[in-house]
């Protein structure tokens, strides 16, 4: 994330995208999930995933269900102050 939000130009936005993401860990994926995703979240949860964007720097950071069990997760990098 902190790479990401380096990168990215002032007002970019981040995108992550997520199809396991579960609010709280207990969804019947989960587990076997967490054996084979290569992911440095590891099995993270939706609040995880919204806490890593606020906290490298991004603001207006959104999560959306856009299709059944696929999440979006939003964050725009401010811009710089004028």
């Amino acid at each position: 994330m902190r790479n990401a939000y380096k990168s990215l130009p002032p007002g970019g936005l981040a995108v992550l995208a997520d199809r396991y993401l579960s609010d709280d860990g207990t969804k019947p994926l989960d587990r076997p999930v967490s054996h084979f995703v290569g992911s440095s979240f590891g099995l993270a949860t939706r609040a995880d995933m919204i806490e890593a964007l606020n906290s490298c720097g991004f603001r207006a950071v959104k999560s959306r269900n856009v299709y059944r069990d696929v999440w979006y997760i939003t964050g725009i990098k401010p811009k710089l102050k004028t």
